[in-house]
């Protein structure tokens, strides 16, 4: 068997050339997770730059939000989107009344819209919750919960929290209606003729 002598000067080469590589190996991993973790920032950026924000508004006349008119037994709430998109499919409900709007026509609310709500419900003598699920452009769900309160024989909202999934119990949109037609685009067809699952 012949012993073949191996120059220290190429072994050498050869083990840097080797480090070199697994250096880069992980800078390549390095840049990849970084770019991710700026993507993801980025696609948070841009929805919350989009997202529909629906809060009580003030009422021009009353300067309120809320009033309530005993004669009638109405609660009239004002909101506005005071978000930077559009939201549809806005429901809105008063918990635990199980209360909702009365000649309720808003299926959408356009940036710096606002809209007045009139519930029929006996006088609030407690805590209660107005509770409002809307969607943005790309479908996602959102919520804003305002609670309010008697105040001194008058009601008040004084908390408002903003959510990222629905918070009433009012059911799915069901689309189209009878008799309507269906506008929506078919789904993609895939290997086999079964219908693509949409993204």
């Amino acid at each position: 068997m012949e012993v073949v002598a191996v120059d220290p000067r190429e072994w050498g080469w050869e083990a840097f050339v080797a480090i070199g590589t697994v250096l880069l190996a992980l800078a390549t991993v390095g840049l990849a997770w970084s770019t991710n973790t700026l993507a993801r920032a980025s696609e948070v950026e841009l929805r919350a730059q989009w997202r529909p924000v629906i809060l009580p508004a003030l009422d021009p006349l009353s300067r309120r939000a809320l009033t309530y008119d005993r004669q009638e037994g109405l609660l009239h709430v004002r909101i506005r989107n005071a978000g930077r998109g559009p939201a549809h499919y806005v429901r809105v409900t008063i918990e635990p009344l199980q209360v909702s709007p009365e000649l309720w026509s808003l299926g959408a609310l356009a940036v710096g819209d606002h809209q007045d709500l009139r519930f029929r419900t006996p006088r609030i003598e407690s805590t209660v919750q107005l509770l409002i699920d809307y969607r943005d452009l790309a479908d996602r769900t959102y919520a804003t919960s305002i609670t309010v309160t008697v105040v001194d024989d008058d009601l008040r909202f004084y908390d408002v929290h903003l959510f990222d999934h629905p918070v009433t119990q009012l059911g799915e949109a069901i689309y189209p209606q009878p008799g309507l037609r269906d506008v929506r685009r078919p789904p993609a067809r895939g290997l086999g003729g079964r219908p693509r699952r949409q993204r």
